[in-house]
């Protein structure tokens, strides 16, 4: 099965790393809409044409990455109706670009203050805004995947939503949208189930994945090949589950062509 590569965006102004990206034969773009010289009001008509214009031409395909401090966890009216407006021209851009998928992670709760909710109302919360933004994803034909990140230390002050498998259980099992799906970040993975336990579960859902290297211990964007993630056997299952999408590459002390040489050699 032919295996699809890219990266995140990272220092670099976006346009030189497309050039990165032809001259490494990467498929794959995605673009971190935090970076200053790509938030959402950086892409004006022009820099949409031009940018459509060299990957139709490279045949590299864009995914755009929500800024993590979008927290899709909104209690009241107002925040919500901010939060999808937002999102919504998130979502207009991703149709401007020809994107295939945005990724997104889902958001932090406060644990440690009196009067907070417990956590089931904030997952019941997440899932509530997820099934809106399933509408928009349906509307655009674009697919939006949810990322599982790290799980915090018990007496953090605040914790994430899609930190283990049982809240993507739940989640998947109450929007049935397929523009619904999972961001596997291998690294994160690591440090709680493992991404063996996400592909089995999840394997119809995946539509793409972050790989980095980690100990066990902490989210350290380590080269692959650095920490202890079984990269063989991980891919192995992806392959077995015929996993078509992007491999992101998220090794930031390295540089994604190595990132990816390294994947292939252990692999």
């Amino acid at each position: 099965m032919k295996r699809t590569f890219g990266f995140i965006t990272g220092k670099d102004l976006l346009e030189i790393e497309m050039e990165y990206a032809v001259k490494n034969s990467f498929d794959h773009i995605e673009i971190d809409l935090l970076k200053e010289d790509t938030q959402l009001e950086s892409f004006d008509r022009k820099r949409i044409h031009e940018l459509k214009k060299l990957t139709f031409n490279n045949q590299i395909s864009l995914s755009l990455h929500i800024p993590y401090t979008l927290n899709l966890i909104r209690k009241n009216f107002i925040s919500r109706n901010k939060l999808m407006t937002r999102i919504n021209h998130i979502f207009d851009l991703a149709a401007d670009l020809n994107t295939t998928h945005i990724t997104s992670h889902i958001g932090s709760f406060s644990k440690h203050v009196i009067w907070s909710d417990p956590r089931e109302d904030h997952l019941i919360r997440a899932i509530d805004n997820l099934q809106l933004i399933s509408e928009s994803a349906d509307n655009h034909e674009i697919q939006f995947a949810v990322e599982n990140l790290i799980p915090l230390p018990t007496h953090s002050t605040y914790h994430f939503i899609g930190d283990n498998v049982n809240d993507f259980a739940e989640i998947f099992s109450s929007i049935k949208s397929e523009n619904i799906g999972l961001c596997l970040d291998l690294g994160h993975a690591n440090l709680n189930e493992g991404g063996i336990e996400y592909i089995r579960k999840f394997k119809d859902k995946i539509l793409c994945i972050h790989y980095h290297d980690n100990e066990g211990k902490k989210d350290e964007h380590l080269e692959i090949g650095e920490g202890n993630i079984q990269w063989k056997k991980i891919v192995k299952e992806l392959d077995k589950a015929r996993f078509s999408g992007p491999y992101i590459s998220e090794c930031f002390k390295s540089t994604p062509h190595i990132a990816r040489a390294k994947l292939l050699e252990l692999t």
